[in-house]
């Protein structure tokens, strides 16, 4: 269900942002954020974010 939420979220976001190039923070979650360029979540965030016209600056970053 937090999954659906923080997509639910980012498109929000893509709906309404001006900027070409979004910045996303997250920590490492286990299969969903693995890094930068890896997991479930990051590579969904990076297809909606092609598909409306947008590149995304990933930084993973470890919790604490």
């Amino acid at each position: 269900m937090q999954i659906f939420l923080n997509v639910m979220v980012l498109l929000l976001f893509l709906s309404f942002a001006d900027a070409k190039v979004l910045k996303l923070s997250s920590i490492p979650i286990p299969l969903m954020v693995e890094d930068a360029n890896n997991g479930l979540f990051i590579q969904l965030t990076k297809e909606i974010a092609k598909r409306n016209g947008y590149e995304l600056d990933i930084l993973v970053q470890p919790p604490g």
